[in-house]
């Protein structure tokens, strides 16, 4: 009877051991395990999503090199300040004569200079002004030859008047 009794209260004692070891488990390892897994869902959406705005940040910047790359002329020449001798230099060797004037200097949106330039030209035939106009546009600053330019025969020579801007970093 002894020893019925004392595997009877070994049994009821593992028993009781297994009812606390599975409350344990339902009431706190798997309420964790669900938060657990809820967190690495979570943690998987934020990883997506990271990875999504990586790769987008990724494609803005290898355009944005692109162009730089593509477009470095433009950005030297938006910093460089117009200079008068140098412009009436550079351009002269297609005329016969250049007269450079600045009129006015206004400013667009804090972070242009806008120059207003005048510009008297005297040349041979239309093929030297196509020359000029040629060089103006490759020139070393952004310049905007405005509308209209005004053509006037004098005797061999024809001179031309036109205005310009010129654009630079303020």
């Amino acid at each position: 009877m002894k020893t019925r009794r004392s595997v009877f209260d070994l049994l009821v004692t593992v028993f009781s051991a297994l009812a606390l070891l599975s409350i344990f488990v339902f009431m706190v390892l798997v309420p964790e395990g669900k938060a657990y897994n809820a967190l690495a869902n979570e943690v998987q959406k934020k990883d997506a999503e990271l990875s999504k705005l990586q790769m987008q940040f990724d494609q803005r910047y290898d355009h944005h090199s692109i162009l730089q790359d593509e477009y470095r002329q433009a950005m030297k020449a938006v910093e460089r300040s117009f200079d008068q001798a140098e412009f009436i230099e550079k351009h002269v060797s297609d005329v016969t004569a250049l007269k450079v004037k600045m009129q006015k200097t206004r400013y667009s949106n804090g972070l242009y200079v806008i120059k207003d330039i005048d510009v008297a030209v005297r040349f041979e035939s239309p093929k030297n002004f196509y020359a000029l106009m040629e060089q103006i546009n490759r020139s070393d600053w952004i310049i905007a030859v405005k509308a209209p330019i005004t053509f006037e025969g004098v005797g061999d020579e024809i001179n031309a008047t036109f205005s310009m801007n010129v654009y630079s970093l303020n």
